[in-house]
This record gives structure tokens, sequence and C-alpha cells, in this order.
């Protein structure tokens, strides 16, 4: 049992839970590890959102790849707040 049984409905409260966080954290910890990743090949900060990306909201083009500029111009906020 992980302990997000009580919030697992709520994508918004999953995405803001430092047990997630720290669940996902450490398995890309390990994944990096395991991989024989270096430094600038490590994820050292994400973030997660409850939004999904679909071509309904232009995130995604009809061959489901995304939509970079897109998806730039939505978590704008977001991502400037991952390199501060």
């Amino acid at each position: 049992n992980n302990g997000l049984a009580s919030i697992a409905t709520d994508a918004n409260a999953l995405c803001k839970s430092e047990k997630l966080l720290n669940l996902i954290r450490t398995d890309m910890d390990r994944v990096a590890k395991q991989e024989q990743l270096i430094g600038f090949e490590k994820i050292k900060r994400f973030e997660l959102s409850a939004e999904d990306f679909s071509i309904e909201n232009e995130l995604l083009t009809s061959t489901m790849k995304l939509k970079r500029h897109a998806a730039k111009l939505r978590f704008k906020s977001e991502i400037e707040k991952l390199y501060q």
C-alpha cells in the first residue's frame, strides 16, 4: 500500500502530494543509477500536471506528438518555477 488511496480519485491532490512526488523521484533516481546516467542526463526537478494532454486541448498533434510550443506557453509559469 502506498498510502495514496484517500486521494487516488483527485488528480489535483495527487499532483500536489509530496508522497507521490517522492515516490516518483525515488524511482527516477533508481533508473538513473541503473542506466548509469551522468549529471546532466538526470532529471533534477519536475512538476506533475492534472491536465490531460490531448488533441482537443491542443497539446498533442493528430499523431499524438507533443506540440512543444503550445505546451511551453500553457505551462510557462510552471517551467519558470523549475529554473528558479
